[in-house]
């Protein structure tokens, strides 16, 4: 491709549909791409003797793109409530697209929302139908996805720019980082935050939220993670720095909740580098076991370029 990809999500298929996977992938040309993939590319007729490990072709593909922004797309995902793609960039003008997929290839105008300083972070509150936005200019903007002229409210308090947002659907509480602050969505309150969580001058990269509510993980630049209890924002558990670790090597920029139960906790880090590691943590947030390592590509990014 011509251009970097920067971000990637899977569109959800009702189960009728499970022939074909859609990709999503944000590109430092403003461009949202819709790769479709079907059970045929992956050549499911090889014999056994065959490597298990393939190189796709994207050529390939069914391929569809639309620049949307003037600038690099940072953040793209699927919504399936609301059954569209919402993607961001630091662009002042088309901070945020929100439209359904067929914008992709029509070329209809679009939804699109416009932020000062553009928009680096959002996340979608199903419960109070609520997409809330920030960025560089670190506020916090509450916004009905069906209105992009003005956003029904705002949250001010963060002191430096926001680099992402999660939401705990159970309780409504929004979680931005720059520090670690956790919002009531419904009166708009600070209910409490985390102070240099990662140490002081370690920068907060990324946050995830277990499905139930009750457990939050972030991710800092320099590879650590570390478990919280989401109610009383006490610390549970530190995944160490990785050994032998470099400038930007290990930099985290995503982070899912894969499990939550009462006997193990499994988190999916995703790192700058193209390492992906899955942590298993016991009940007691003692043992900590590294399930999968996918060996790194090289990045064409210095992380520090797309803040």
């Amino acid at each position: 491709m011509e251009h970097c990809l920067l971000c990637i999500c899977a569109v959800y298929q009702p189960a009728e549909q499970l022939v074909k996977d859609d990709i999503l992938l944000g590109d430092d040309g403003g461009h949202v791409n819709l790769f479709t993939l079907t059970s045929d590319d992956f050549g499911l007729k090889q014999s056994k003797k065959q490597a298990q490990i393939q190189v796709l072709d994207s050529k390939k593909f069914r391929h569809i793109r639309r620049k949307l922004h003037d600038d690099w797309v940072v953040k793209v995902k699927y919504i399936p409530a609301l059954n569209c793609f919402v993607s961001c960039s630091l662009d002042s003008i088309h901070s945020l697209v929100l439209d359904d997929l067929k914008r992709l290839e029509d070329n209809l105008p679009v939804r699109d929302f416009s932020v000062p300083r553009g928009v680096s972070a959002f996340t979608y509150c199903g419960k109070a139908n609520i997409i809330v936005t920030g960025g560089e200019d670190k506020v916090l903007r509450l916004w009905h996805p069906n209105i992009n002229t003005k956003p029904v409210g705002k949250l001010m308090g963060h002191l430096f720019s926001i680099i992402e947002i999660v939401t705990n659907e159970k309780d409504q509480h929004i979680i931005s980082l720059s520090t670690g602050k956790i919002w009531e969505l419904e009166s708009g309150q600070l209910i409490y935050q985390i102070e240099d969580a990662h140490g002081p001058g370690i920068e907060l990269t990324c946050a995830a939220i277990d499905k139930n509510g009750f457990h939050l993980a972030t991710g800092a630049c320099d590879g650590t993670v570390k478990t919280w209890d989401f109610g009383s924002g006490q610390q549970l558990k530190t995944l160490p720095l990785p050994k032998e670790s470099c400038d930007y090597e290990h930099w985290l920029i995503q982070m899912i909740y894969l499990k939550a139960s009462e006997s193990k906790h499994v988190i999916m880090v995703l790192e700058y580098s193209g390492t992906i590691n899955i942590v298993q943590v016991d009940c007691n947030f003692h043992t900590v076991k590294n399930l999968l390592f996918v060996a790194r590509t090289e990045s064409a990014l210095n992380p520090e370029d797309t803040m």
